[in-house]
Order: C-alpha cells, then sequence, then structure tokens
C-alpha cells in the first residue's frame, strides 16, 4: 500500500486506518460522480436519451459508493464499539439515490418486464454481450435439449417470494405450503425467477419431483428441485443442426435499486418507515415504504404496510433479495448487514409424485431437505489482506481474523 500521490512510500496500517483510507478514496469517487453529474444538462434534443443515461449512470455510482462508505462505517464501529453507523454517512447514500429519483427519467412501469429489456424504464444501464447461446446451454434443466442444469437456486430463496395477497410466505402454513409451487398463487417474480415443478417452460412441463423428467436420481438433475429462470432467453433453441441464439444484457444498474438504496438509506438515518421531509437541508419528498411499493406496484403486488423500524428492515431487506435476485447483490448484501451466519444451511425440496386418479396428472407431496450445510464465520464480512501485499509492505496488519492464514 502506498500513500495517495506519493509512489513508493509506505503506510504503516491498521485496519481502522485502512477503512479511514477507504472512506476518502470513497468520498471522492462520490464527489467527482456528483460533480460530473451537475456538469451535464438534460437536453431535449435527439441526444436527451443518450444523456440522461449517462446522468443516471453517475448519479448511480455516487449513489451505490455512498451506500458503501456507510457499510464500511457500520463496520469499523461495529467492531470499535458496536455501535450503529454515522448517520451523516448514511444520508451521503439516501442524497445520492435520490438524485437519480429526481431526474425523473426511470420509473416502475406496471406489467414491463425490466430483464433483458433495454427499452425498460427501469433499465438505466448493462453489459451487452454479442449472440449467444452458452448462458441457456449452461443453465437450461437437464431434461432439456443440451441443458445442463447450471444455477440451481435454493428453497430459501423461493420461501422469500410472499403469496399472491402479499403475506408473506410461511412454510408452517399448510394452505401455503399447498400452493408453494403455483405461480399464480405467488409473487409473479418468483415464476420469472426461478423455474419450479409443474411450471411450463419451452412448451414443456417441468417434472422435477423423484423421477421425472427433469429430477433426481437423473444426472446433472438440481438438488434443490428448481432451475434457474431469471436472464434465460426462452426461445433460444439447443438442438443440434437448429440451434439459435440470443444477445442478453446484464444489468448492472437498474432503477429499482435506486429505490431499494434510497429506501435503505433513508430508514436507517431516521429509523421511520414513513419520513418524509427535511433533512440536511435536503427535502425527501418520498417516504422509504413508498419507495419499495414503486416496485411492488410494477409487478401487481400489495403494497408492504408492516409498521415499526426493526419489522419494515426486514420486509425491505426481503423486497432486495427477491428483486435483485441473481443480478450480484445478494454477496454483499450480507456482508453489509452482517447476517451470514443465517445463510448457513441450503434448503430444497424433495417432490415425490403419484398419478391422480386420471392417470393423466399427478398428487404431489412435498418435503424440505437440506442440500448442504455452510460455514461463516464473522471474519468473512470482509476480506483478507492478500500475502502479496503484506510482503510488499510488512508494516501493513492483517485484518482481524485472518492473521493466522
Amino acid at each position: 500500500q502506498t500513500s495517495p500521490g506519493r509512489p513508493g512510500r509506505h503506510l504503516s496500517a491498521t485496519y481502522f486506518e485502512e477503512v479511514s483510507i477507504m472512506k476518502k478514496f470513497l468520498a471522492v469517487l462520490i464527489s467527482l460522480c456528483m460533480v460530473s453529474l451537475l456538469a451535464v444538462p438534460v437536453f431535449a434534443d435527439a441526444n436527451s436519451d443518450y444523456i440522461a443515461a449517462v446522468k443516471a449512470y453517475q448519479a448511480q455510482i455516487a449513489a451505490k459508493e455512498a451506500a458503501y462508505t456507510a457499510a464500511v462505517d457500520a463496520y469499523a464501529k461495529n467492531a470499535k464499539a458496536k455501535a450503529d453507523a454515522d448517520s451523516a454517512a448514511i444520508l451521503k447514500a439516501a442524497k445520492a439515490a435520490k438524485a437519480v429519483i429526481d431526474l425523473n427519467v426511470y420509473q416502475e412501469k406496471p406489467g414491463e418486464e425490466v430483464i433483458n429489456n433495454p427499452n425498460s424504464l427501469d433499465f438505466i444501464f448493462g453489459r451487452w454481450n454479442g449472440v449467444s447461446n452458452s448462458f441457456e446451454s449452461a443453465n437450461f434443466p437437464i431434461g432439456y435439449e443440451g441443458g445442463n442444469s447450471g444455477v440451481c437456486p435454493s428453497h430459501n430463496l423461493v420461501e422469500a417470494f410472499d403469496m399472491r395477497d402479499g403475506t408473506p410466505f410461511d412454510w408452517n402454513n399448510p394452505e401455503h405450503r399447498n400452493k408453494a409451487l403455483e405461480p399464480s398463487e405467488r409473487d409473479p417474480r418468483l415464476a420469472q425467477t426461478v423455474l419450479m415443478n409443474g411450471q411450463t417452460f419451452k412448451d414443456k412441463v417441468v417434472e422435477s419431483f423423484i423421477g421425472g423428467m427433469n429430477g433426481l436420481p437423473k444426472e446433472g438433475a438440481s438438488p434443490t428441485s428448481y432451475y434457474l429462470r431469471k436472464h434465460l432467453k426462452e426461445a433460444t433453441d439447443l438442438t443440434t443442426g437448429s440451434a439459435t441464439s440470443y444477445q442478453h444484457i446484464w444489468p448492472l444498474f437498474r432503477y429499482a435499486e435506486v429505490l431499494l438504496n434510497y429506501a435503505e438509506a433513508l430508514l436507517e438515518a431516521t429509523k421511520e418507515p414513513d419520513f418524509k421531509g427535511t433533512l440536511d437541508n435536503v427535502q425527501y419528498t418520498v417516504s422509504p415504504r413508498e419507495a419499495v411499493n414503486m416496485i411492488r406496484t410494477r409487478v401487481d403486488m400489495n403494497a408492504v404496510e408492516t409498521t415499526g423500524y426493526d419489522a419494515f428492515k426486514k420486509r425491505l431487506r426481503n423486497e432486495r433479495r427477491v428483486e435483485l435476485a441473481f443480478e450480484g447483490h445478494r454477496f454483499w448484501d450480507i456482508r453489509r448487514w452482517m447476517t451470514g451466519t443465517s445463510t448457513t444451511r441450503i434448503e430444497g425440496l424433495s417432490i415425490t409424485a403419484v398419478k391422480d386418479e386420471s392417470g393423466e396428472g399427478y398428487i404431489y407431496s412435498y418435503e424440505k431437505k437440506t442440500v448442504q450445510e455452510r460455514i461463516w464465520e464473522e471474519r468473512m464480512n470482509y476480506y483478507p489482506i492478500q500475502d502479496v501485499e503484506l510482503f510488499k509492505n510488512h508494516n501493513l496488519v492483517q485484518n482481524e481474523g485472518w492473521e493466522s492464514n
């Protein structure tokens, strides 16, 4: 590690000094993004869409960096004094997210498909890949031509999606359990994210029950009974001799994330789900609850009406989990929230099927099972400093918990 602007000058740094340095770098990045944001006007001409996208991209970088600055601050204070994050740092995240909202360019349009759709009003910035079917080849279920199963979502994730009326799913509720795999009875985003037993995909019914076309004990079948649906181009054909391919757009910044960042930051700063008002000379006209419910309106889900800080925070975090599933956020959210100990048991669903009286359908029974037990240690909330960096600078101190590795 060298001092910024002074090549070759080594720093003697403890973990908390490194945290301070990190925060300074992030603060500079946020400032640069916000300054450049103000310098780019939105013109009402042929290039307005492009310029608006640039502005939103800059503002969203600022919002994300501010959110992670707040997380760094929270961890440093937790390690030192088990205290809450500095509300001023959190407000920076809320302010940066508000800058995107105030552009009035993006929105959560009811019924709109937001994945692989560059025309979506939710889409801010993404990575455009060339025409390919490699993602489908990797993730189509076993039992489909050319499928290799790939990502197999957990039952833990499936339970995170609400019932259709907005009630949180409860496996211990027999009515919920009986309707667990019925797309019409669950949050519509479940069927858009996960392929489940009984769901139609490529004109075939998914059979992930034991002995089914896509189920165990078939080699390569999902150990959880679930397959990935999100990001897949269903029209892709992997049949030898007639294979087809499509372009994929991997979302990096979406308006839904902006709203979730805003809601989380403003909630943590005020502890009030319905807060509206002025903080640090900034007028907040959208409450954390309203920001979350904008997203749910897009998918025709009832509003979150939970009251109280702790209860609403739980609902907010769950909303983030289901809305941004498989978009690269969960890994970091677990560390920001320090909830790793609650993620160690990976669950699946064992499904048995017997023919109904007509002989054409099935009657299913479900049993939860543990697929994997993972290890979590508190030191995993942050990374170890690489040995190569320690060798370069003998004054650099290894992060807490990683000293003996």
